[in-house]
């Protein structure tokens, strides 16, 4: 178990006002699970190439993917 993890407050515990609106970024539940699908996807594929990005194809394509999960977030 990680230290801060004894911190952390579980959502329902939280003031309203401390905790984000997601219906005003996700126009429902499903919709916002499939964020969470898609970027946990994107997540793991990046995770893949730890250790290889050593040539310019795998650099590359790890760029690539990085560039889609920051659009994701917005970014």
């Amino acid at each position: 178990m990680y230290y801060w993890s004894l911190f952390i407050v579980k959502r329902n515990e939280q003031k309203v006002g401390n905790i984000w609106k997601t219906e005003d970024i996700f126009k429902d539940e499903a919709a916002s699970l499939a964020f969470l699908d898609t970027y946990k996807e994107l997540g793991n594929e990046l995770c893949d190439y730890d250790g290889k990005l050593g040539n310019a194809s795998n650099l590359l394509s790890f760029l690539k993917g990085y560039e889609k999960l920051t659009c994701l977030l917005g970014g």
